[in-house]
């Protein structure tokens, strides 16, 4: 699957809500678990550069921690865009008729609705 790195993100954080959640199917479970891992290099990779920034950030501030807005805009923008690039990541699928009973937010399905389907 080809997906943004914002993307992988948002179905990261709907694939550890589903984790927690006791009333998964063992096919299901294994499928979350498998994305969970698969997302892990590019997310982890974003994290150390975002982290080096945030460094950077710091130290730019003067003593009362101010930043310059000219900086803070143009790191803000090349996060966007380190945020909107592509990433091809394999992502199996999460069958979708077997979570009828799932209690989980809406929010959830819908940050993992890229790599649903339904059998059903």
């Amino acid at each position: 699957m080809k997906t943004s790195l914002k993307k992988c993100l948002s179905i990261q954080a709907g694939l550890i809500a589903l984790s927690e959640s006791k009333m998964l199917d063992l096919k299901n479970s294994f499928a979350v678990a498998k994305n969970i891992r698969a997302l892990e290099p590019v997310i982890e990779s974003f994290n150390e550069v975002k982290s080096d920034f945030e460094s950077k950030i710091k130290d730019m501030a003067d003593d009362e921690g101010n930043v310059a807005v000219a900086e803070v805009e143009e790191i803000n923008k090349a996060l966007e865009e380190v945020l909107d690039e592509l990433h091809v990541v394999d992502l199996a699928k999460l069958d979708m008729s077997k979570m009828d009973k799932i209690d989980v937010p809406a929010r959830v399905i819908a940050q993992v609705l890229d790599i649903a389907e339904y059998n059903g």
